[in-house]
């Protein structure tokens, strides 16, 4: 088994900020997939940590395991979104699972606004009871 394991310091700005700007990030391979685990805060400052450990390697199927993630504003979702873009562009897959909290409920909320987007939105991804949001190329009906 690899891990890789990355830990940010917390960035210092002239602007209040929410705490202490955190993310771990480790990632193995568990024989059938890829899992990427999640630590502390994922958002603008630290998105690239996860974007990184999802596309680094080319394995067939990516999990992004959420349940140690303890804040994620619109920022860090749009690192998932910009990592599962490239890695479904591999004909590879991007799985999210274990969100909780504060981010469970930010990414139920961004799910239930998709399912209800005009422009060819859809979910197809299910995994520990949580849906994760993936774009269709299919256009709207």
């Amino acid at each position: 088994m690899t891990t890789i394991t990355v830990r940010t310091a917390p960035e210092i700005s002239s602007q209040p900020t929410r705490g202490e700007q955190d993310l771990g990030v480790s990632a193995s391979f568990d024989g059938a997939c890829y899992v990427v685990r999640v630590t502390g805060d994922l958002d603008l400052g630290t998105r690239d940590l996860l974007f990184a450990a999802c596309t680094v390697r080319h394995h067939r199927s990516v999990v992004v395991d959420l349940s140690g993630l303890a804040f994620m504003d619109c920022g860090g979702y749009g690192g998932i979104v910009a990592a599962r873009n490239i890695v479904e562009a591999d004909d590879r897959t991007l799985t999210l699972r274990g969100a909780r909290g504060k981010p469970g409920r930010l990414l139920g909320l961004i799910a239930h606004l998709e399912r209800r987007s005009p422009r060819g939105f859809e979910l197809v991804h299910h995994v520990d009871g949580f849906i994760a949001p993936s774009m269709s190329n299919a256009a709207p009906a």
